[in-house]
Order: C-alpha cells, then sequence, then structure tokens
C-alpha cells in the first residue's frame, strides 16, 4: 500500500518570514505575546503543514512542533534559527 502524501498549503494571511529549499516559513498573527506560524513544505510529504507557535525565546512545544521536532530535528532548528534572526 503505498504511503499518502500532500502539498503543503499556503496560509490565506500571514508574511513569509523564511524560505528553503523545502520549505516556506510564514508569521500568519499574534496571540498575546506569541506569534502564530506556519510551515509548509514545498514538495509533497506525508505532514506537509505545521502550525507552530513562538515567543521570542521559545518554541511552544505542540503537537505539530513535537512531531516536527521528532521526525524532521533539523527543520525544526532551522525554524528556530530564522525565528531568532526575525526576532532582531
Amino acid at each position: 500500500m503505498r504511503k499518502k502524501v500532500w502539498n503543503g498549503n499556503l496560509p490565506e494571511v500571514g508574511e513569509m518570514v523564511a524560505e528553503s529549499r523545502g520549505y516556506r516559513l510564514f508569521v500568519t498573527s499574534n496571540s498575546g505575546d506569541w506569534q502564530i506560524l506556519k510551515l509548509v513544505s514545498k514538495m509533497p510529504a506525508a505532514k506537509a503543514n505545521f502550525w507552530l507557535a513562538w515567543n521570542g525565546q521559545r518554541m511552544a512545544m505542540g503537537k505539530d512542533a513535537v512531531i516536527l521536532n521528532a521526525h524532521y530535528p533539523d527543520v525544526f532548528d532551522w525554524v528556530v534559527a530564522q525565528m531568532v534572526v526575525a526576532d532582531q
């Protein structure tokens, strides 16, 4: 049986803050001290959209952040690095 894959969906609102060969990172909104992020895969993947939150110092470890860190730790580290740079 073939594993299902999807393309990432661009957010309806938000600003792209970073792009790599495989991903686009958007800030979609603010919620209190937290910035709501959407990470979108540019290629078909089993999970192509990740909703994340950043407070200027750390990533909230919600469901999508835990999945991203467990399966794609290099991408997780890239997101954190991009947000540190964006906040400077």
